[in-house]
């Protein structure tokens, strides 16, 4: 039998979902670059300014999510976790850059040709 704890299989859930989140935004500029010679004033180049901004917002808005599902594992640890209470709350820190960064990326999506 395994001797896992509920605070290491809290631990373990809110590490999944933080690179879970990292991963999703970080797709956003690797796997996902600008359309190459797309113009805002053709309607191909528009369209595929469009589908390339449509695609970020997705991933974006996922990382959010997977940021948020991992704030409120970090919350039920820092609530429940006596000795670990502490570890949980820091953890919150970083998780709430990243869920800025998702946000402006959501918001600067949203901004494409724009003049």
């Amino acid at each position: 039998m395994s001797h896992w704890s509920s605070t290491r299989i809290t631990a373990v859930l809110a590490v999944c979902f933080a690179a879970l989140a990292v991963v999703l935004i970080a797709s956003v500029w690797l796997f996902n670059p600008s359309p190459e010679g797309a113009s805002c004033y053709t309607d191909d180049g528009y369209a595929a300014i469009q589908a390339h901004a449509e695609a970020n917002v997705s991933l974006a808005l996922f990382a959010l999510l997977s940021t948020a599902v991992c704030a409120a594992i970090c919350l039920v640890g820092a609530l429940r976790a006596a000795r670990y209470r502490l570890g949980f709350a820091l953890a919150m820190l970083p998780l709430l850059v990243l869920g800025l960064l998702c946000l402006a990326v959501v918001i600067a999506s949203g901004l494409y040709c724009q003049n």
